[in-house]
């Protein structure tokens, strides 16, 4: 039996393996090591804090509860725009055409910003 034969039956024997592990757990979540879940992971399920800046501009841009939940389960970290480097540490997160700057310490996650493009709200 050469190499090529020997190649092609392992990896015949490795694909039947991978199959055979993606239908014993169908319901795993195969990715969740990736940053962005890990993130989203921990605003999700953290003691959720709005600090007084954010509840007004949330007030100003029509940000209700319910949005915010959304944002919650549904957003999606822009580490480009977010400050990893400094403690606490700071991400931006976006959900539609609204962005949110949340802190993240060890145990809460706090709003301290909400922006919307071409909206200007005055809150200090």
């Amino acid at each position: 039996m050469n190499f090529k034969q020997r190649l092609l039956r392992y990896l015949i024997g490795f694909f039947i393996g991978v199959v055979i592990v993606f239908m014993m757990f169908p319901e795993y979540d195969w990715l969740s090591w990736l940053p962005n879940k890990q993130v989203m992971q921990r605003v999700r399920e953290y003691p959720f804090y709005i600090d007084q800046v954010a509840k007004c501009k949330n007030a100003c841009l029509g940000i209700d509860s319910l949005q915010l939940q959304q944002a919650r389960s549904e957003g999606r970290i822009n580490f480009s725009k977010s400050d990893v480097k400094r403690l606490p540490k700071t991400y931006f997160m976006e959900h539609g055409d609204i962005g949110y700057t949340l802190q993240l310490t060890d145990s809460t996650v706090t709003l301290i910003d909400a922006m919307k493009e071409g909206v200007d709200c005055d809150c200090r």
